[in-house]
């Protein structure tokens, strides 16, 4: 499958365009990179709202002696 991932990007690029992708696992945004994908995009207004919160929390912990 990655072969045809980045087949995608390189005709997408071929045309003069910027290559987008929707990345599930952040882990693999730097290989999408790699292939050319230049517009990306990742998680859901759930997801991103609860790793918010996850941080503020552990700021607001990570001060309590």
């Amino acid at each position: 499958m990655m072969e045809a991932i980045a087949s995608i990007a390189a005709k997408t690029r071929a045309a003069g365009k910027y290559a987008a992708i929707y990345i599930v696992d952040p882990a693999l945004t730097g290989r999408m990179v790699e292939m050319g994908y230049r517009l990306l995009a990742t998680g859901s207004e759930q997801q991103v709202m609860a790793l918010g919160a996850k941080s503020l929390l552990g700021t607001m912990r990570s001060t309590i002696g």
